[in-house]
């Protein structure tokens, strides 16, 4: 692992993987590529870093790109934690010796850019939270959009493919594109999810916050056909950030 983090230090003009030990308690799959502003990008929930491939791959003509897998998703392992997730980034930007970056965060990964810019602004340039909940809340009051409590005895009583077949036709997670590789993407990714956050304790903080105390310049984006519940979060969010403006995408969903 070392010799591979010493390699994509000094030569990032290709894409590809890295395995990086943060605890002890977690390896994280990572992608690091391009020269210039850094921009890291967090997905968001059942998915993983592949969901950031056709940006990456555009970006990083231009910018220094990073993306990992947060623990318990796609090729990472350890336990799956929102508060770990903010330490993680944290410890990335050290390791990878990356001054102040652009943050996108997407979905659930919201939650984590959001609560990352508030507890290290100084490492953060702007963010873009893209189809985020309503971060004021916690998970648990956003339950009836994502119904974790569902979900959970469906793996419990189903197994995981049962909970995957029902995630896959939630309305978060359908697709407006005909596009045949976009779909197999979604599909690869959903069939590598582990299911591990849902057999674990719920945290005690989800990660609301006070949205004002952001200082940093912040664009929300939201599906045109998104849900109803996540457009009215982006709303609110950028009503609420002090130096927020909101994009909608046209023809597209929450993904």
């Amino acid at each position: 692992i070392q010799a591979v983090m010493e390699s994509a230090l000094t030569c990032r003009d290709e894409m590809h993987d890295m395995f990086v030990t943060d605890d002890g308690a977690a390896t994280l799959r990572v992608r690091d590529a391009g020269e210039g502003q850094a921009m890291i990008f967090l997905h968001g929930w059942a998915l993983d870093s592949d969901m950031w491939r056709p940006q990456l791959e555009d970006l990083s003509r231009d910018h220094r790109t990073i993306a990992f897998d947060r623990r318990g998703f796609g090729l990472s392992s350890g336990e799956p934690s929102l508060a770990a997730d903010v330490e993680d980034l944290r410890w990335l930007c050290e390791r990878l010796d990356v001054g102040m970056a652009g943050i996108v965060g997407m979905s659930q990964g919201a939650r984590v850019a959001a609560r990352f810019a508030h507890d290290h602004p100084q490492r953060v340039r702007w963010l873009v939270l893209d189809g985020p909940p309503n971060l004021q809340a916690t998970d648990r009051n956003v339950s009836l959009e994502v119904p974790l409590d569902q979900y959970r005895d469906r793996l419990t009583r189903g197994g995981l493919e049962t909970l995957r077949r029902e995630w896959s036709v939630h309305p978060l997670t359908r697709l407006h594109t005909r596009d045949p590789a976009t779909h197999t993407l979604l599909r690869t990714m959903i069939d590598r999810y582990s299911g591990t956050d849902l057999t674990l304790p719920i945290e005690a903080d989800r990660i609301a916050l006070d949205l004002r105390t952001l200082t940093q310049p912040v664009l929300v984006i939201n599906g045109e056909l998104d849900t109803r519940e996540r457009h009215a979060a982006g709303e609110q969010i950028a009503r609420t950030i002090p130096h927020a403006q909101r994009s909608i995408v046209h023809h597209a969903g929450h993904l």
